[in-house]
């Protein structure tokens, strides 16, 4: 869920697509989803939304990669990703959070590893996880906190560290279970 401004807010559901739900006329309508609405995706799966500080709204899909809405009202998909270490070119399906972290980049929890668009905003690439292949760490859920560390949770345990040096919290590191569906900061 994401206010795009007061009381309108847009919902992401998991079969149906976005909805946009306007809470003064007490009306939903569909906002984006394969069968239509005001953004045509290629799937109605939508696993995470978020509203960047720029308004430009990201949606991740459970196989249909990232789509952004810019602010102007243009769709973008992004479909693939590069492992950094290999140059590999990866089919991008699954986005199961999106961030934007202090300094503006967008990070992705994805089927892969956790991943993050390039400073133009163009391609989306890997960011390496020591001791893990990219492609072998399925992350969940991704959050940063107030020193700029990233915080991953995925089936691999709990990932922790600076954009590019992430290092692993797991059942080898006293951690009890390494299923690690969501993080969340705590005040």
């Amino acid at each position: 869920i994401v206010e795009l401004e007061d009381g309108i807010v847009l919902v992401a559901t998991n079969g149906q697509g976005v909805f946009r739900l306007d809470m003064a006329e007490n009306r939903l309508s569909l906002f984006a989803g394969a069968a239509g609405g005001e953004y045509a995706l290629g799937s109605s799966s939508v696993l995470t939304i978020l509203r960047d500080r720029a308004g430009s709204i990201w949606l991740g899909t459970s196989d249909a990669g990232l789509y952004n809405i810019g602010i102007s009202g243009e769709l973008r998909q992004y479909r693939s990703l590069t492992d950094s270490l290999s140059g590999e070119q990866l089919d991008l399906a699954d986005v199961y959070d999106v961030l934007e972290s202090s300094d503006g980049r967008i990070f992705l929890a994805t089927g892969y590893g956790i991943a993050a668009l390039d400073g133009s905003k163009k391609d989306i690439v890997s960011v390496p996880i020591r001791g893990h292949s990219f492609g072998t760490s399925r992350i969940a859920s991704i959050m940063e906190d107030d020193s700029g560390l990233l915080w991953a949770g995925g089936y691999s345990g709990v990932f922790i560290g600076f954009r590019t040096n992430i290092e692993t919290l797991n059942s080898e590191t006293g951690l009890p279970n390494e299923n690690i569906l969501s993080v969340a900061r705590v005040p």
